[in-house]
């Protein structure tokens, strides 16, 4: 027998691993995925993401096209640009005159940094004794309403303005954990989880793609 310093069983920390991984892969999916797939004989299902549902923001210049959902089209890469204020407000404008209120904006972990250095309507606050230097914001107030800039490591080379009202997860099935039989001295469990992006209202997001 072997007693594994740090933890009490391993079965228990192999779990925790493999969820953790499902949620990166799920998260993976619900931001990249641009087409949907209804799965058939040794072919999964497949979701379509952020990057398949939203139709209005902004492109790259030359061969650039928004994804068209009514016909499983992926979007079209098209010329790289820097991300900027300006472009910002140009998707937060859209998504406001069609109906939407983003709140929320995912960005590339190097576009956060670009964010933090945006003018328009920044104001930092802090306590004089606090003894902290501020680099950054996590709110830019528009003239349609304010977002919250949230970095993600799994980002494609897009920024996503998002109104939480008109987008949801949906789960068929919640994760759930099933021991299986074991083979000789080796203990085997099985994960399953079925969810999928539910979209009420594309047009109340904006997406910036094909970013340098």
């Amino acid at each position: 027998m072997v007693n594994k310093a740090g933890r009490k069983s391993e079965v228990a920390y192999q779990k925790v691993k493999k969820i953790k991984e499902l949620k990166r892969d799920a998260e993976v999916a619900l931001i990249q995925n641009q087409t949907f797939n209804a799965g058939a004989l040794g072919t999964a299902r497949q979701l379509r993401g952020l990057a398949g549902w939203i139709t209005q923001g902004s492109v790259g210049a030359g061969t650039g096209a928004f994804p068209v959902p009514s016909s499983n089209t992926a979007p079209v890469a098209g010329t790289a640009r820097a991300f900027s204020e300006a472009l910002v407000k140009s998707a937060m404008q859209q998504a406001y005159t069609s109906g939407g209120a983003p709140t929320l904006m995912l960005v590339r972990p190097s576009d956060k940094q670009i964010q933090s250095t945006f003018t328009g309507n920044a104001t930092r606050f802090e306590d004089a004794d606090s003894n902290k230097l501020h680099a950054a914001f996590s709110f830019y107030l528009t003239d349609f309403g304010t977002l919250k800039c949230v970095p993600d490591r799994f980002m494609d080379a897009a920024a996503y303005l998002i109104d939480p009202e008109h987008v949801t997860i949906a789960t068929l099935r919640p994760l759930e954990y099933k021991p299986l039989a074991k083979t000789g001295d080796a203990e085997k469990a099985l994960l399953t989880w079925e969810y999928t992006l539910r979209m009420d209202n594309k047009d109340a997001h904006a997406q910036i793609r094909d970013l340098s």
